[in-house]
């Protein structure tokens, strides 16, 4: 075996620049098997986890649509009808004993934050419930969160970021210090702070940056948002539930749809009621969907790749027809012949599915880092990179490439 090994390699040296390209053809398509592959599994692995990190708090999601152009309906366009008020969101809370809770949030107000007029941070601003930490899941590194207390006085506290602290108040316990929150209308609205979250970005910026920073936001409870923002429309289509402890999420989507259809009737309009899993198995199938897209591009490329050792080999057995004839006529068998070619193929198949896993591997890894920097930068990217060597993606790379060289 070791004498065919040889005589594959002398035969590759004769024409490095040929077999070279040959490697390089498998190497390429190996690794783009590679990568398309970890792509997908990356992906789907990402929404599992972002989706998993609410597993036994799920949420249900009760939407107002319209029934003649659902895209064409604005917040404004909403009838009285359709509202969600007070009375019936809190008739269909107590139907649960607190196993189904509502998820409060007032629309996003973007301004400035600061502690004197000479520094000021872009910022926005947004009122929560006692549970939107859990929903948003931030990280508290000093004091505390909004509690009921908070919003049954309506008191003017607010949780702010760690890098607006930083701008804000340096090196100071910001706890207990007065942040003034200055909106579009150039209003300013003075808060408490009574909380600081961990800013999730990989560095912070500079004050000439700062100004062109519209990433942190600012925490407040919603009735202090409604009663310092009452001209901002507060009106929505869509509210959310959590709900805990509940096992049957079908009968609860029923309940829900038959109660809110009852209380809120208006010709053109009706209600819809979905579930955090009814999103996860809707984004599950366009996962599907591009895994098998990424499965035929990888097809494509590792055929092309195998087209081309096969070509490649055929130009070598027509290049030394008078070599296999000398051999024959010196006693050699056909099978030794074949051998040879086999052991040539297979050299180039099997050296370039390795090198080009390896490859993969490497870009996939540094594709990761690149993502987790990126993700830390820009704050609304919800994307989780989660590394995933495909072992089986590359077993049968390899073993393709093996394949290929015997044919």
């Amino acid at each position: 075996m070791i004498r065919y090994v040889r005589t594959a390699i002398r035969s590759m040296a004769q024409n490095p620049h040929r077999s070279f390209l040959t490697v390089l053809g498998i190497c390429i398509s190996v690794c783009s098997i590679v990568i398309f592959y970890t792509l997908g599994e990356s992906i789907n692995a990402s929404i599992r986890q972002s989706f998993g990190s609410h597993e036994g708090h799920n949420m249900i999601f009760v939407e107002v649509v319209q029934n003649s152009n659902r895209k064409a309906r604005s917040v404004q366009a909403i009838p009285a009808d359709m509202a969600f008020t007070e009375p019936i969101l809190s008739g269909f809370e107590k139907k649960w004993n607190g196993s189904v809770t509502l998820f409060q949030e007032s629309p996003a107000c973007t301004g400035k934050s600061y502690t004197n007029a000479a520094e000021k941070s872009v910022c926005s601003m947004l009122g929560l419930g006692t549970d939107g930490r859990f929903v948003y899941e931030m990280e508290l590194t000093e004091g505390r969160f909004i509690t009921a207390e908070d919003l049954q006085q309506q008191q003017p506290v607010a949780v702010i970021s760690s890098l607006t602290a930083e701008l804000c108040f340096g090196r100071n316990d910001p706890l207990g210090q007065y942040i003034w929150f200055e909106d579009e209308q150039n209003v300013p609205h003075q808060f408490t702070v009574v909380g600081v979250y961990r800013y999730s970005g990989d560095t912070y910026p500079t004050p000439e940056q700062n100004r062109l920073l519209t990433n942190p936001t600012v925490y407040i409870p919603y009735t202090c948002w409604q009663a310092h923002f009452p001209d901002i429309p507060n009106n929505t289509d869509t509210v959310r539930f959590n709900t805990t402890g509940i096992s049957d999420v079908n009968m609860l989507r029923n309940v829900a749809q038959t109660y809110f259809s009852s209380l809120m009737q208006h010709d053109g309009w009706h209600i819809e009621v979905m579930l955090m899993s009814d999103e996860l198995q809707s984004i599950q199938k366009y996962v599907d969907l591009l895994r098998k897209f990424i499965t035929v591009i990888a097809i494509v490329s590792f055929l092309i790749g195998g087209i081309g050792i096969m070509n490649v080999m055929l130009i070598s057995a027509q290049e030394r027809i008078r070599e296999i004839g000398i051999k024959k006529a010196l006693g050699a068998k056909n099978g030794t012949i074949m051998t040879e070619f086999f052991t040539e193929a297979v050299i180039m198949a099997v050296g370039g599915a390795v090198i080009g896993a390896l490859l993969g591997i490497l870009i996939c890894y540094d594709l990761a880092n690149l993502i987790t920097v990126i993700s830390r930068h820009i704050q609304t990217l919800e994307l989780t990179p989660v590394l995933f060597i495909p072992v089986r993606a590359i077993l049968a790379a390899c073993g393709g490439s093996l394949l290929l060289g015997m044919l």
